[in-house]
């Protein structure tokens, strides 16, 4: 079913470590993906990132790192939080085989992306939502065995918006760059009010560059101790910690 990836292959699949499970039609579908997002960004910004190269590692490959986090989860639907382009959600979605909403409050974000899944058939699976996180929990809360989110807001944002769209069991699994001691402290903290509680810390180097990075998993245990979700914005701009 997989196949080692061919280190001659000028994709993505280069800046994968060595024996990762992916498939060739995989890895063609992911440089669909991104040759879409890379052209649709000439009309509606979907990223920062404007070189293929780069897009291949700071884009695909790095969704792609979450890949064991996402697996570890219950079964059942991914949300991807802040989708922009489709990073994390698309990548992560397609090799685990889940059930995948792309949530982005950016309108033509999410209009871009429902014209790109329509041309690819086996995407079948996926949707886009336009609403606020706090606006999704609100219609269909506790609906979610994992919510990845990536470089979209601080630790105690991500698990308070998390919190009331996991089911019991569920799990976060936030994306980080450089990561500080003070920010887990904060998440933790956030994690305790929320029914939340962390349950790993990964930190590794991009490869084919010096990028930090953090992967911080939190898993929903318990129901929040407060009413959630609190009104639009205010987990960012009044976080519990």
């Amino acid at each position: 079913m997989f196949h080692v990836k061919h280190r001659s292959m000028m994709s993505f699949s280069q800046y994968l470590p060595n024996e990762f499970p992916i498939t060739e039609d995989q890895i063609a579908l992911l440089d669909r993906h991104l040759a879409y997002v890379l052209k649709a960004n000439e009309k509606v910004r979907l990223t920062a990132i404007k070189s293929l190269e780069d897009g291949e590692r700071l884009h695909v490959a790095d969704s792609l790192c979450g890949l064991p986090e996402v697996l570890d989860a219950p079964s059942g639907r991914l949300l991807d939080m802040g989708t922009g382009g489709g990073y994390p959600g698309i990548p992560l979605g397609l090799l685990s085989g889940r059930q995948t909403v792309l949530l982005d409050a950016a309108t033509k974000k999410c209009r871009m992306l429902d014209i790109y899944l329509e041309s690819e058939p086996v995407l079948y699976d996926y949707s886009t939502s336009d609403l606020r996180a706090e606006e999704l929990a609100v219609h269909e809360g506790k609906r979610y065995a994992v919510v990845t989110a990536r470089a979209l807001s601080a630790l105690p944002s991500l698990v308070e918006l998390a919190s009331p769209l996991l089911r019991l069991g569920g799990r976060l699994v936030a994306f980080k760059g450089v990561l500080s001691d003070e920010e887990i402290v904060s998440g933790d903290s956030v994690a305790a009010y929320t029914g939340m509680r962390r349950v790993s810390v990964r930190r590794y180097t991009l490869l084919g560059g010096n990028e930090q990075r953090a992967i911080v998993v939190y898993e929903k245990f318990a129901e929040s101790k407060t009413k959630l979700p609190r009104r639009p914005g205010m987990a960012q701009k009044k976080p519990f910690a």
